[in-house]
């Protein structure tokens, strides 16, 4: 679906000041998808400062907030200097939490991301629906029967092999793909490796060409994925990673892709060590920091030379 511009996402401020009704409608104005619902101080003296609910304990109110589904939260304190403002970053691998901070009540100063404008998102996604579509039509109408024969012919299972994945705000969902691999009981847990016993002779073509992951348009048509973003990992390495790496769970800020900047560079395969992890975790939060049409029509032009010329990653 398109971003409805006139739903607003609810947020939460922490910490409140005698400018804090123009702070919140700042935030309004700069943010015009989100609207704050609720301050939390606890402090005595701030009764008369807001119109919003003021919520004083606090570990409470933030798990209430989290119980709502708010996901974004702004505060007016250093995030270094709080130990509640620790314990928020802590929840992020489990609830995708987003923290800004807001300097000196300056919103402009806010870090902010291109898909944080929704007209922005409403241009990603209008492209997703029309390229997705196209390719429903025009490649997998014709291409779906003639695998699904092939997969069937050679192996027992489905032709279509579902994994739940993270996938925008950490929210799960199932990722469709060809299935490549003999029915096993580690397909879920283990990533495809090199030479890996379980990938059938038509699955390792379908990997070797990228064609098993064309299922993956539907995603995009059903709005869990786009085209061109952070590719959707397993939940189980989420949680793994998220452990390893400060900022991971930024790259859950939007829609996972059927390719993006990692892969397009080469980034793909097995992950067998943490450099490996580091390079791709940094090139989608670059992603993330640098979107445009133009990037995502570059990364897919980048994705079709590889399929044509060959990866040795893919495998």
């Amino acid at each position: 679906m398109i971003p409805n511009l006139y739903k607003k996402t609810p947020v939460i401020i922490l910490g409140l000041n005698s400018e804090t009704e123009q702070l919140a409608e700042l935030i309004s104005k700069s943010f015009p998808d989100k609207r704050p619902i609720a301050f939390i101080e606890n402090s005595d003296q701030i009764d008369q400062l807001s119109q919003l609910p003021v919520y004083r304990d606090q570990r409470k109110a933030i798990y209430w907030a989290i119980r709502l589904g708010v996901k974004h939260f702004f505060t007016l304190k250093d995030p270094s200097s709080s130990s509640l403002l620790h314990e928020i970053k802590s929840l992020s691998p489990s609830y995708c939490i987003r923290l800004t901070y807001i300097k000196d009540g300056n919103v402009q100063l806010a870090q902010r991301y291109p898909l944080d404008d929704p007209y922005n998102l409403i241009i990603k996604r209008s492209f997703d629906i029309v390229f997705s579509l196209g390719v429903i039509v025009f490649l997998l109408s014709w291409l779906y029967p003639i695998l699904a024969l092939l997969i069937k012919l050679e192996s027992k299972g489905s032709i279509l092999f579902r994994q739940c994945r993270s996938g925008y705000n950490g929210e799960p969902f199932d990722c469709f793909k060809f299935r490549t691999m003999k029915l096993n009981k580690s397909a879920n847990k283990e990533q495809a490796k090199r030479n890996d016993t379980r990938i059938t002779r038509i699955g390792k073509f379908l990997r070797k060409t990228s064609l098993d992951e064309l299922p993956q348009f539907i995603n995009v048509l059903r709005g869990e994925m786009s085209v061109v973003g952070p590719r959707p990992h397993m939940m189980k390495h989420t949680y793994e990673y998220s452990s390893k790496i400060d900022h991971y769970m930024n790259r859950h800020y939007v829609y996972p892709g059927v390719t993006g900047w990692s892969q397009a560079n080469g980034w793909r395969g097995e992950i067998t060590n943490n450099d490996q992890l580091h390079r791709r975790i940094q090139g989608d939060i670059w992603y993330l920091e640098n979107w445009s049409l133009m990037l995502d029509l570059k990364i897919i032009w980048y994705t079709i030379k590889k399929v044509v010329q060959g990866d040795v990653q893919a495998y």
